[in-house]
């Protein structure tokens, strides 16, 4: 499924082979304009 516009925030966490836990988060906007329907799709 597509993604609306808007503000999302990944948040991601790893474990490591030798048991070591990472994690963190990033945050991103998307703003994507509605396709033209005059566009040439192939």
């Amino acid at each position: 499924n597509d993604l609306d516009n808007g503000l999302y925030t990944v948040l991601w966490t790893i474990m490591g082979g030798d048991g070591h836990k990472g994690e963190g988060d990033f945050t991103f906007t998307l703003k994507q304009s509605k396709p033209n329907k005059h566009a040439n799709h192939h």
